[in-house]
């Protein structure tokens, strides 16, 4: 498991695209996808991840 924490704050999408036809989604990637429809809900043109 830390190697993945390792793996993912290593990371550093400024800009997280909320369209969702901009990219090809998979099943695993359901948690994404519910992620970019509620931060588009509140009304974000793009997603930020901080860090």
């Amino acid at each position: 498991m830390e190697q993945d924490v390792e793996a993912v704050e290593s990371q550093k999408p400024l800009c997280l695209p909320l369209n969702l036809q901009a990219e090809y989604h998979l099943p695993s990637d359901r948690a994404t996808v519910t992620y970019r429809k509620w931060v588009k809900h509140l009304g974000a043109t793009f997603g930020t991840i901080a860090g």
